[in-house]
């Protein structure tokens, strides 16, 4: 009698951290996590070329670009390459994307880089106005 219950049980009555059963599934939900997580993890990598501009100390590369003493055309061309990534930046990063399981919203990282290249170009365009 005992065993055909254990055999119509279709649950088990407590789940112990060691059993095999809570092992396997705790691994096929790690499995089908890191799954999940993969295209949030490659879109992260996307943001990789901007960690230069982030990273940039503005005073020292403006003090570098002085000393450089650049022509007038070679400012213009700086000035227009700034807004070129600046604008880049607009077009390239969505304000919301959805990846699967997640919503990313990048609102935060676009404004960060937008207001990094309004300070370097207000920063060279003084330089040029001295």
């Amino acid at each position: 009698l005992a065993q055909e219950q254990a055999a119509e049980q279709k649950y088990l009555l407590s789940v112990k951290e060691d059993s095999d059963l809570a092992e396997q599934l705790k691994e096929q939900m790690r499995g089908h996590l890191s799954k999940a997580c993969q295209p949030l993890k490659d879109y992260i990598r996307q943001f990789d070329r901007y960690l230069d501009i982030m990273n940039l100390d503005l005073t020292e590369y403006v003090r570098t670009y002085e000393e450089r003493e650049p022509s007038l055309a070679e400012d213009k061309a700086e000035i227009e390459q700034k807004l070129k990534d600046k604008s880049a930046i607009a077009d390239i990063i969505p304000s919301v994307i959805n990846l699967g399981m997640f919503q990313v919203k990048t609102e935060a990282i676009n404004r960060a880089l937008l207001q990094k290249y309004d300070t370097l170009l207000r920063m060279i365009m003084g330089l040029i106005a001295e």
